[in-house]
């Protein structure tokens, strides 16, 4: 609120009175979020000829009414103050009156919305500007194929056991799995011109198991064989460094062997692991690196939790089917970040309790570091 002071000058006999001016400036509302769409609609419309502008202009209209309802809803609409957001803005309403797909309008929206929220993160910004420009130029098969790449990539569930971790994948894949996989190879080849993926010549890509075998190392220990030498040595371990023995459990991919049950074992010298609410100590976490210590290393073994990991991916319906789908792609390829904000836009619109894009960007930049 700015105050602007007028002087007055009073006659004889006559008496001064101070006037004051206030100019109110109010936030940005949701009329004047559709007034500045509206602005910028004569400039859009003009490219088109006169019997295209109603179906431009339509098209314009759903898009807008989708992503200010989103940012209404989010109380984002003070981020409209952005010239460079208003850019991008305008850049979306191009795409949007070129395309003639639903589904791509309501995803043009959610890009924007990323775009919007995490203005200050350069490669959420690249990846916005680019994926506008490349959305209504590739296939639902590409699309959805980009998503489920990206969520077999980067998706690392957290859970301290194999099977609630399977749980969390199917749930995800469940909602995200909106239409058939594509069985033939055309998407990557779309995907590779539009530059959302780079392919890797003669090269195949890993195996949807060794994937999740490699991203969650701890849950494919062997562990300790049951009444063994080293399993009562375990026990001796945990008892004396006061570690409840119900953290070494069974293990479920191989009969009679038991671990030691963390998520993340390289977490222990960032004093994140916590029992019974307690920060561990150093000599805990001594004690537990003992354990480990005994582990068994055989490779025979090794192959058996591989197995028996395949087999009870097949009683989850939705990552069963993801996992023969992604072993049927013979060909390898990397995302870029236009892809990855693509797809990852893509995988919120159908799973809201997915990680936002920027966790998923600093997850993905710790994994490749």
């Amino acid at each position: 609120m700015n105050k602007l002071n007028q002087s007055q000058k009073s006659g004889d006999n006559s008496s001064l009175v101070q006037a004051e001016v206030i100019n109110n400036y109010y936030g940005i509302t949701e009329a004047r979020a559709r007034e500045i769409i509206k602005e910028s609609l004569p400039d859009i419309l003009r490219e088109y000829s006169n019997e295209a502008q109603e179906t431009a202009e339509k098209r314009i209209a759903k898009f807008a009414d989708n992503y200010i309802d989103r940012l209404v809803r989010e109380n984002l609409l003070e981020k409209l103050r952005d010239p460079g957001i208003q850019i991008q803005l305008k850049e979306a309403e191009k795409a949007a009156a070129s395309s003639g797909r639903d589904n791509d309008i309501n995803l043009l929206s959610d890009l924007l919305i990323q775009r919007t929220k995490f203005n200050e993160n350069s490669t959420v910004k690249l990846g916005v500007s680019y994926a506008i420009d490349i959305l209504d130029k590739i296939s639902d098969d590409s699309l959805i194929g980009l998503t489920i790449a990206h969520f077999v990539y980067s998706f690392v569930p957290h859970a301290l056991d194999i099977k609630s971790c399977l749980e969390i994948l199917d749930n995800s894949l469940s909602k995200i799995l909106y239409m058939p996989l594509p069985d033939d190879t055309l998407w990557i080849d779309q995907l590779d011109v539009v530059k959302a993926i780079r392919i890797i010549p003669f090269t195949k890509h890993r195996s949807f198991e060794n994937q999740y075998i490699e991203s969650l190392p701890n849950h494919f220990d062997i562990g300790i064989k049951k009444g063994s030498k080293d399993f009562y040595k375990a026990i001796d371990i945990l008892t004396n460094a006061n570690i409840p023995l119900v953290f070494l459990s069974d293990n479920e991919l191989l009969d009679n062997y038991v671990r030691f049950i963390i998520s993340d074992i390289e977490r222990l010298d960032e004093c994140k692991i916590t029992i019974d609410s307690m920060c561990l100590s150093q000599s805990q976490k001594d004690a537990i690196n003992q354990v480990l210590s005994l582990y068994s290393q055989d490779e025979a073994l090794k192959k058996e939790i591989a197995n028996n990991f395949v087999g009870l991916i097949n009683k989850y319906e939705h990552v069963s089917i993801v996992r023969n789908w992604w072993n049927s792609v013979n060909i390898a390829f990397n995302l870029t970040s236009v892809g990855r904000v693509l797809a990852h836009t893509n995988a919120l619109r159908c799973d809201a309790s997915i990680p936002p894009i920027n966790e998923m960007l600093e997850f993905i930049k710790h994994i490749e570091g």
